[in-house]
């Protein structure tokens, strides 16, 4: 995929991303939210440790390990450390918003209440913005394949589970999940576009 392709789906998806929270800050629950209400209380023990590996430290703590790795390998050094920049700022964009939309969090939340405004979920941004851009690295590493597919289906996997634990834990709407990917997706994209145009003039 071309960095202006990527640029134009990363554009999409943050456009769309505003225009939910328009939509969604203006109502308690949509018809989605009610529906999906059904996941609450789902593998509830999963669903806490996925939430765990969403938060801080823990992501950083990956990050770390990720840097060790490409130290070791002798891979770009790059790579890590702008994971890490880039989800650190995204996150930091996430909560900005969280202000400007202001939307409350479910009320019959489980395990801890969490707070905060609630949309976009947090953690489903992580899960594009971290675990994505990690799947996305594990992909393209140069390592075989029957190696970097099941490592990059893992990651992807677990990021899609860090999402899918915020609604089992009742600590987000569906909407609020659904934004936080898009975000997510969204500033993944742009993010790998500007990396790859900056490695064609490297």
């Amino acid at each position: 995929m071309t960095a202006r392709t990527l640029l134009a789906v990363g554009v999409d998806a943050l456009v769309a991303f505003v225009l939910l929270g328009i939509v969604v800050s203006r109502m308690q629950h949509s018809a989605f939210d009610l529906h999906a209400a059904r996941l609450r209380g789902r593998a509830v023990e999963i669903a806490v440790v996925l939430t765990q590996s969403g938060r801080t430290r823990p992501l950083t703590a990956v990050g770390i390990a990720a840097f060790v790795v490409f130290l070791v390998m002798r891979w770009p050094l790059w790579i890590p450390a702008g994971v890490l920049l880039s989800q650190i700022a995204s996150q930091a964009v996430v909560e900005g918003v969280k202000r400007l939309y202001g939307r409350l969090r479910p009320n019959d939340y489980l395990i801890r209440r969490e707070y905060g405004f609630s949309y976009p979920s947090g953690h489903a941004s992580s899960a594009m913005t971290f675990y994505g851009a990690w799947a996305v690295v594990a992909w393209f590493a140069p390592i075989p394949l029957w190696v970097r597919a099941p490592l990059a289906g893992a990651l992807f996997l677990w990021g899609a589970g860090v999402a899918w634990s915020r609604l089992a834990l009742s600590a987000h709407f569906f909407t609020d999940v659904l934004g936080g990917l898009l975000f997510g997706a969204g500033w993944l994209c742009v993010m790998l576009a500007i990396a790859q145009h900056m490695h064609a003039f490297a």
